[in-house]
């Protein structure tokens, strides 16, 4: 993987992922590395097990935001879905070292960034 050359200093997470902290969101920085690294602005709820996303957006109510953000869902965080219950039950996700059992609508209030497999 080719990492672009950074004027300033971004964190490691958004390195590696291709993309550059502004105001608390990450946007795509380099073009030639998005093309050899594609991400895709998606759902926690719509990723793919094993797929991982860095959290972009967390658009939840404050009361929820808050306790989304005390188990660890933080803006720049890699998320990875472990496994899913069948017709649509809840998602099991890995936030850093913590596992989460999590509604899909809740799920549907977290914008990550995704690489495709």
């Amino acid at each position: 993987m080719k990492v672009p050359i950074l004027k300033k200093s971004y964190s490691p997470v958004a390195v590696l992922a291709g993309l550059a902290e502004n105001a608390n969101h990450y946007h795509l920085i380099d073009l030639k590395c998005a093309r050899v690294n594609p991400v895709n602005r998606t759902l926690l709820s719509e990723l793919k097990i094993g797929q991982a996303g860095i959290i972009e957006q967390l658009e939840a109510e404050q009361p929820f935001r808050q306790r989304l953000m005390a188990l660890g869902f933080r803006i720049g965080k890699e998320v990875c879905p472990v496994r899913q219950a069948l017709f649509g039950g809840p998602l099991q996700v890995r936030v850093g070292s913590v596992n989460v059992m999590l509604r899909r609508n809740d799920a549907a209030l977290i914008h990550v960034w995704a690489r495709d497999c």
